[in-house]
């Protein structure tokens, strides 16, 4: 939007979800390549983890955990990667944008600060992307996974990516928002 290019780019035959798509698939990959960097460190660092949290050096985590683990990071990654987008779209620079994501950040924090207080948590609670996020991923550490928590944890993210990429298609579309100065 700085540079004016988006407009040169809204004029083109692409169709505008295309773009979107675009946009949203790569900074995916650059940080899907991070999320799985700091998977690996993640499960480097898992029996140290274990054996601090319960004193007991024989704790094992299973294929399925690591599994659990990769589809959360994942799934997490393209929440954070469309709200971001989202946010972006509607900023006029990126100074604005900045400015917008940091109480985004803060909301995201609290939210996995949250799941210490969530010991037995209800079903809805593996809906809300980001605070089930942080749960699953705190009960996959502490070996009390529900496999269908972390698999509502994984599709809420996902179906909460899929509504922020068709919400930033819709702005798209909207040129007071793209073309705003």
């Amino acid at each position: 939007k700085e540079r004016g290019t988006m407009a040169t780019m809204l004029i083109t035959p692409v169709k505008r979800i295309e773009i979107v798509l675009g946009k949203v698939i790569s900074l995916s990959c650059f940080a899907i390549i991070s999320g799985f960097s700091s998977l690996l460190g993640l499960i480097l660092s898992l029996p140290e983890l274990s054996g601090c949290m319960f004193e007991l050096s024989s704790l094992a985590y299973g294929v399925g955990d690591y599994f659990m683990l990769f589809g959360l990071v994942i799934s997490i990654v393209l929440v954070m990667i469309t709200a971001f987008s989202v946010i972006s779209t509607l900023a006029k620079n990126v100074k604005e944008s900045t400015a917008f994501i940091s109480p985004l950040m803060i909301v995201i924090i609290l939210l996995g600060m949250c799941t210490m207080f969530f010991k037995n948590p209800s079903v809805w609670i593996h809906l809300v992307p980001f605070l089930a996020s942080g749960n699953a991923i705190s009960s996959v550490i502490g070996m009390t996974a529900s496999p269908l928590g972390v698999v509502l944890a994984i599709v809420s993210n996902l179906v909460f990516a899929v509504l922020l990429t068709l919400l930033m298609g819709l702005m798209f579309k909207k040129e007071n928002i793209m073309l705003k100065k």
